[in-house]
């Protein structure tokens, strides 16, 4: 046996809904279990038949604008999204941010049902998203079947020839009965049943039916000006009263601003049969009025910014009254009840003056002093009074408590830490109140910047209890420059800071780095002479050295050691020459290796590349006997020459 194409078009629409219900079931683990930045009430119809167009309402109030959190709706199941209000700045996705300006507000999606719809629910899904994070709402309506049409009693075998005028029946209307259900807030059911009397069988019969005043929605039927036709194919027979319909009309009462809260209800209803059908048409008929209720539907909710606010200061309490009835209401008044002796609050009662209907708020802020030397738990409620109605919200409790003392001293391991080193700097917390403090966090701010700011949480601390956090700061090796950062250290709750530690000075060193030159003498020196050394050194960092000290090392025994060369100061890029002067010793011949060693005052030690000294050892004797020789050798060329001019 083949499955029908209706059947395989509902297990295709189930899995579809099962796999987008999987794919989006991961992401609201995301963040179910932390506070959503955007406060979400979804609202909708929880039934609805094939074929109506139900309002959704997503009212929100966003509670931390800095998230950028944005709001999605989706809709699952066989239905079309047919307008939005207001619309998404992306019309193409569904998608709303709002801004702390224009919380809280509402959106409203109207969402129309298939005629033709084989699945029984629908889903709304609005999700939340900031970051990575998701929260889902979520709301369910039930589709039901359509009533079955009203419609005339079957119609039976009819004479195989038509009716002559002298039998022509004669047909009446009897009574018109109108009844209704109250649901509140004007969306009434309303049901319209009609009795006739006739003498023979009728074809072709239409009935008019119109409501005074014009507010009824008449389901499956076809609307003509200001009335609604329902054709009757056939009209048994009926000498006594008879319904003419198998199954009352049924409707449901638009709102009716012009009628206020209390308003009757009449339905004029006629019979029109075919021209020549018969020779007496009746008047119409009216009912006998019903009276409509539009009641008053406001709902009043309070909240504060937190529920525990220190003793001495003002509680901050929200009041919104919404309008979810179908007219504005007016001159409502506002109060905050329940505090005990000692709150007062302000102002003491405000009015609205009007709430639109279908979704329309408003508003009020009140401030309630707290007494400043008492911790006790408050229960207080908002009361709305319009006309005669009080309307109270749900009960609020705040504790108020005294503030906490909390003491906080700061210490680190070192007062200068140079640029790649750590430096660990500790916070010691202390609690001399009479209260524990907990959701706490420690922040160390550097007031100068240049180091930033770090945060670590704490645990709860008890009433005279002690609990240290430290900081290990790790200086980049780039750091650019030599200065002194300002530490101080808070406590902060909830945003709030509850304490703050004395400053600490930290000094944060620069480390220079040098380029030291020495260059060789250059010529052969001999013993007995003077050798000199000429050196240079360049800061190549980007902050100052101070405090240098050069000196000459490696210089054979029995040199003279030259005296340390000191530069105060010396600028990033600046270069200083200096010369190291010695004396050979009388007899020293050999070759030695010297070089430059650089200090600075943070004990930061540089050398040059090594310079090569080449020494002669030449003496006094030796230069005189040197000397004697080459006289003696003269004197013996000089001799030589004139003996050779005599022989000549």
């Amino acid at each position: 046996m083949n499955p029908s194409p209706l059947f395989g078009q509902m297990v295709h629409r189930t899995a579809l809904l099962l796999i987008v219900c999987m794919s989006l079931a991961p992401l609201g683990v995301l963040a179910q279990d932390e506070p959503s930045p955007i406060e979400i009430e979804l609202l909708a119809p929880q039934q609805a038949q094939k074929g109506e167009t139900i309002d959704v309402l997503i009212r929100y109030d966003v509670v931390d604008p800095n998230a950028n959190a944005k709001i999605n709706y989706d809709v699952l199941g066989p239905c079309a999204i047919r307008s939005r209000a207001p619309e998404p700045p992306d019309p193409t996705v569904n998608i709303w941010i709002p801004t702390g300006d224009s919380a809280p507000g509402t959106i409203r999606i109207q969402v129309q049902i298939d005629k033709e719809a084989t699945d029984l629910q629908v889903r709304h899904v609005v999700k939340v998203r900031w970051g990575d994070k998701v929260r889902t709402f979520e709301s369910d309506t039930a589709v039901q079947a359509v009533p079955p049409t009203p419609t005339a009693a079957p119609v039976p075998a009819l004479p195989a020839e038509g009716l002559s005028s002298s039998a022509v029946p004669t047909l009446n209307l009897v009574s018109v009965g109108l009844s209704h259900s109250v649901s509140g807030g004007g969306n009434q059911e309303v049901a319209l049943q009609v009795s006739y009397v006739s003498t023979g069988d009728l074809r072709d019969v239409i009935v008019t039916v119109r409501f005074d005043p014009d507010v009824v929605n008449l389901e499956e039927a076809a609307r003509a000006g200001r009335s609604y036709e329902i054709a009757v194919p056939f009209l048994p027979r009926a000498p006594g009263s008879r319904p003419l319909f198998d199954l009352p009309l049924r409707g449901r009462i638009r709102p009716y601003q012009g009628g206020g809260e209390h308003y009757g209800l009449q339905a004029i209803v006629q019979i029109v049969t075919p021209d020549g059908a018969t020779r007496n048409v009746p008047g119409p008929i009216v009912s006998q009025p019903v009276g409509v209720d539009q009641d008053i539907s406001v709902v009043v909710q309070s909240r504060v910014d937190s529920e525990v606010a220190p003793a001495g200061r003002s509680i901050i309490v929200h009041v919104v009254c919404e309008n979810l009835g179908q007219l504005p209401v007016e001159d409502l008044t506002v109060r905050i009840e329940g505090l005990p002796e000692g709150f007062v609050t302000h102002p003491l009662e405000q009015i609205i003056d009007q709430i639109a209907g279908v979704g329309g708020f408003e508003e009020r802020l009140f401030a309630i002093r707290t007494p400043g030397d008492v911790e006790q738990t408050v229960t207080f409620r908002a009361v709305v009074t319009v006309d005669q109605t009080v309307i109270e919200s749900e009960p609020v409790t705040v504790e108020t408590a005294l503030p906490t003392s909390l003491e906080l001293e700061l210490s680190a391991d070192k007062s200068t830490v140079l640029a790649g080193d750590a430096l660990t700097v500790r916070v010691a917390c202390t609690n001399g109140g009479y209260r524990r403090a907990g959701q706490l966090t420690a922040k160390l701010i550097d007031s100068t910047g240049n180091l930033g700011t770090f945060l670590k949480d704490l645990s709860d601390i008890e009433p005279g209890k002690f609990q240290e956090v430290v900081f290990v700061i790790e200086v980049p090796p780039d750091f650019p420059v030599d200065a002194v950062s300002l530490l101080r250290a808070q406590l902060v709750s909830e945003g709030e800071a509850l304490a703050e530690s004395a400053p600490l000075s930290v000094r944060v060193a620069c480390v220079p780095e040098f380029e030291v030159l020495l260059r060789s003498p250059g010529t052969r020196v001999e013993s007995g002479g003077l050798v000199e050394f000429a050196a240079s050194v360049r800061n190549v960092s980007q902050c100052t050295a101070r405090d240098i000290r050069l000196s000459l090392e490696g210089l054979p025994d029995g040199f003279p050691v030259p005296p340390d060369q000191e530069v105060d100061e010396l600028p990033p890029g600046a270069a200083r020459n200096l010369t190291f002067s010695s004396v050979v010793p009388d007899g020293y011949q050999g070759k030695s290796t010297t070089v430059v060693h650089l200090v600075d005052r943070m004990g930061t030690n540089f050398w040059s590349e090594p310079s090569d000294l080449a020494v002669g050892a030449v003496s006094l004797l030796f230069v005189v006997g040197f000397g004697l020789l080459g006289v003696l050798a003269f004197a013996a060329a000089t001799a030589g020459f004139v003996l050779f001019l005599r022989q000549r």
